[in-house]
């Protein structure tokens, strides 16, 4: 089956294809043969455009999604953290209590028989209405949600754009909102948005002001804690390696060495020199006209 992308004259299915066309090497080769195990494992599932761009199989809910980058092909099944894996094929996005990933690699060899229990098990998970094994506890306080995020390395508060918010290496992580009742959390990408959407759609929303902006917002009241850890943990797996030490320390050098003052010095601890004075060192003075 197929979902045709509203406002697109082209399916769901004919995207996909063109995508697997587009790549031209071992990434649409790859993903052209999961493509046929997904279908054959499930014939009744269907297949989506979302994200920007992002193939989707689903079946009651998310089965898994096809992501292509430079050097992998990435399958993530979006509750994949509740499925059996005897054959071990997951290998990626391991450190969470909701996601896993199968990432493949040019001339990897794929495990069909196992792929495809795979894929029927998540099928049968989503259509059961369990949902992941976690505490049914719902709600987080502020001071646990500040705890949180304080208790990963480098997250520090401060400001963002004259707003009260924690940064990761200088940068925008969170923040709350709406009387501190809603935490704003930057994620890796908006494709991580709407699978948190479709896992939990009583925690997890965006306004419009978000909509173009990788990040989520969350209700604390409904969050459930363990859900919420792994989520900030993942997304401050994903900032770290989008905000490297190194470019903040190069960004600090150029700053200095151009003459231009960091962030948050002050004018008295740094002046700057005047056009006129600035390449000597002392004002140029022109040389005097003789009287006659």
């Amino acid at each position: 089956m197929t979902k045709a992308r509203a406002g697109h004259e082209k399916s769901a299915s004919d995207l996909i294809s063109e995508r697997i066309a587009e790549l031209g090497d071992w990434r649409g080769d790859m993903l052209r043969r999961v493509r046929k195990l997904i279908r054959d494992a499930d014939p009744e599932i269907v297949e989506e455009w979302k994200w920007r761009g992002t193939p989707v199989w689903s079946d009651n809910g998310i089965v898994c999604t096809g992501e292509s980058y430079k050097s992998v092909v990435k399958l993530t099944f979006a509750r994949g953290a509740s499925l059996e894996d005897p054959a071990s094929l997951f290998n990626a996005s391991m450190d969470g209590n909701v996601r896993r990933a199968i990432d493949l690699h040019q001339g990897d060899r794929i495990d069909e028989p196992a792929f495809q229990d795979l894929i029927r098990a998540a099928a049968a998970l989503n259509s059961s209405g369990k949902r992941p094994s976690r505490s049914s506890k719902r709600g987080v306080s502020l001071e646990q949600a500040r705890a949180l995020l304080l208790a990963h390395s480098e997250v520090r508060p401060g400001r963002s754009y004259g707003m009260p918010s924690y940064l990761l290496r200088g940068r925008f992580f969170a923040r709350f909102r709406d009387d501190d009742t809603v935490l704003v959390l930057r994620l890796g990408s908006i494709d991580d948005r709407d699978v948190l959407m479709q896992l939990d759609a009583r925690s997890f929303f965006f306004t419009d002001h978000y909509r173009d902006y990788p990040a989520v917002l969350v209700r604390l009241a409904e969050i459930r804690p363990s859900l919420l850890s792994d989520v900030v943990g993942r997304a401050w797996t994903d900032a770290v390696a989008q905000i490297p030490a190194r470019a903040t320390r190069r960004r600090a050098a150029t700053s200095t060495s151009s003459g231009r003052r960091p962030r948050g010095s002050s004018a008295e601890s740094s002046p700057r020199p005047s056009p006129r004075t600035r390449a000597s060192g002392r004002r140029r003075t022109s040389p005097r006209r003789s009287s006659r």
